[in-house]
């Protein structure tokens, strides 16, 4: 797996960041956090099902798979800004359980 691919994610939770920041009501990301940690919430459920169904009907096509993976980790990003929580935290977590 290619490391600056993965490192995207981190970028990824920047640039959420920035918009937010930016505060522009052209910016989806920052429309979607002024309706509140809810909405933001309900969005990641509603992209888990869409990722879930898609990777149940998949016939050996990938590429609606891929599309809602991506915008259900957009999303869960957002959710996490929202939280208060980042990435790294998650990151780590996950580290830790693996050396457990």
């Amino acid at each position: 797996m290619n490391i600056k691919n993965n490192q995207f994610l981190f970028e990824l939770e920047g640039i959420i960041n920035d918009r937010l920041a930016e505060g522009s009501d052209k910016s989806y990301t920052y429309k979607l956090m002024q309706d509140g940690i809810n909405q933001v919430a309900k969005k990641v459920i509603e992209e888990s099902s869409e990722f879930a169904i898609a990777s149940i009907q998949k016939k050996n096509d990938t590429k609606d798979i891929v599309w809602e993976a991506a915008d259900l980790m957009y999303h869960f990003l957002i959710l996490l800004n929202a939280s208060g929580v980042t990435l790294n935290e998650v990151s780590k977590e996950l580290e830790n359980r693996n050396k457990g």
